[in-house]
């Protein structure tokens, strides 16, 4: 079973899957992503609690990604696992993705890029 906690901080939210993102939880991780992008966030998805990823959630990562940066949001990826990393990695997904060690990193990074690139 998957559980996710949504934290609002000053224009960002924090998405916190823990358990297993397959394809079974995937739906409600796609949830939760259209739910903060209609609130017009910015968005942290922290993985430091995941312990699996398939496919169709890399997939929705890639999803909350483009459409982020579409609606001019900051999006990022913390804290995943030795395993989540290397399958980030060998997906390429850290090339695509702005994927960060822990969470204080990632917060730094999207609130440097809202302060770059502020709403119209």
């Amino acid at each position: 079973m998957i559980v996710f906690t949504s934290t609002p901080e000053r224009g960002l939210i924090v998405l916190e899957p823990k358990g297993r993102l397959d394809t079974a939880a995937t739906p409600k991780l796609e949830a939760a992503v259209n739910d903060a992008l209609a609130s017009g966030n910015s968005m942290i998805i922290d993985l430091g609690e995941t312990t699996y990823i398939s496919s169709m959630a890399l997939r929705a990562l890639l999803f909350a990604a483009k459409n982020a940066a579409a609606k001019g949001n900051a999006f990022a990826v913390s804290a995943p696992t030795a395993n989540i990393a290397n399958v980030l990695r060998m997906a390429g997904f850290t090339a695509i993705l702005h994927v960060h060690d822990n969470l204080p990193a990632a917060f730094a990074a999207v609130r440097q890029e809202a302060r770059s690139h502020p709403p119209d």
